[in-house]
């Protein structure tokens, strides 16, 4: 074997392990993810953090807040509909720079009423690259008209 093809196998080689490792997992950062709500809602069990009261004209929103706070992650606010068993979206947004998003409730219907009873929600993390999708426990808001 003459010596510039020994030198490029062993130049090679030695690069090989880099190459190799390079793109794996590197999007695969393990995140925490903590959930707080903001405003005017009530929690009726502080440390449980399962059961919220709206009133009409209440400023109310969740915050999600990721560490460490890249890569960037979609967190949403769901809710469930008895109707069909499955979740839906009330908002989704992205982290900021500092890892946190502000999730805002929807409090009106399409017809722009307020909405009038108790529904199931719950946060999510969406999955990304390797790194998993986090949910929150669900919890219920009781929207309460004037």
């Amino acid at each position: 074997m003459n010596k510039k093809i020994r030198l490029f196998v062993v130049a090679g080689l030695a690069f090989f392990p880099l190459l190799v490792s390079s793109g794996h997992a590197s999007g695969a950062v393990k995140q925490t993810v903590t959930w707080t709500v903001i405003g005017d809602c009530v929690d009726l069990y502080d440390e449980y953090q399962t059961e919220y009261v709206v009133y009409e004209g209440d400023d109310c929103y969740f915050k999600a807040t990721v560490k460490p706070a890249k890569p960037f992650r979609t967190i949403a606010l769901q809710w469930y509909s008895d109707d069909d068993g499955k979740w839906y979206k009330d908002s989704e947004i992205k982290t900021n720079r500092n890892g946190i998003a502000y999730l805002e409730i929807d409090m009106y219907d399409s017809d722009g009423y307020f909405y009038d009873g108790s529904y199931t929600y719950r946060l999510g993390m969406a999955r990304l690259g390797g790194s998993a999708a986090k949910l929150s426990k669900n919890f219920t808001i009781t929207f309460i008209p004037s």
